[in-house]
């Protein structure tokens, strides 16, 4: 089996290294832009700022794949479109953290924003709310298919929906069912390693 560091850490690692650690960067780097005055290194710190949204997608992907690939189950899902779903994400951040640099830039040097720009963010954004929607959806039914150990019913995804809707809620929920079925994959293979 292919062993991964991420897989069977705890849930407060996982939080520290997605969260915690990015998002305290990202507070350093949102002091350091009221110091640039060169347009390209401005530009430059939001790219890395977008950079440290990176490793929360990365386990998203790592942690829901294993899940579906291990899970033993028969589901009418994709995880082609979920991977889809997931990089689309990815660049609606990347999207969004363009769009307030682009405003940001407008409130430190004066100016008017060009409105077909904003427009044409926007609608990304839209398509990002549609592609976290529809993540949020893939995950939720993953999670309680595995649970019920059949695939899930519409009626058994609202109680848990909302909460895939939220990252660090997400983590909360995901890492364990993963630590869970690492554990037992681990402990199978350990088992039968041993009766060859």
């Amino acid at each position: 089996m292919k062993k991964n560091y991420l897989l069977n850490k705890s849930v407060n690692k996982i939080i520290l290294l997605t969260f915690a650690l990015p998002v305290f960067l990202q507070m350093i780097l949102i002091n350091l832009i009221k110091f640039v005055q060169d347009e390209t290194i401005y530009y430059l710190i939001f790219l890395v700022f977008w950079s440290l949204c990176l490793p929360y997608f990365y386990w998203l992907n790592l942690s829901i794949s294993y899940l579906y690939l291990n899970s033993g189950l028969k589901l009418n899902l994709s995880l082609s479109r979920f991977r889809i779903s997931i990089l689309i994400n990815i660049m609606v951040v990347l999207n969004f953290i363009f769009f307030v640099g682009y405003m940001f830039s407008f409130v430190f040097n004066g100016g008017k924003p060009d409105v077909n720009i904003i427009l044409t963010l926007m609608t990304i954004q839209f398509v990002g709310v549609i592609s976290l929607i529809y993540s949020s959806h893939f995950i939720c039914k993953l999670i309680v298919s595995i649970d019920l150990k059949r695939e899930a019913k519409t009626k058994d995804l609202t109680i848990n929906f909302m909460f895939f809707l939220m990252p660090i809620f997400a983590v909360w929920i995901i890492q364990k069912k993963v630590k869970k079925l690492y554990s037992d994959n681990v402990l199978l293979e350990t088992k039968n390693n041993k009766n060859f």
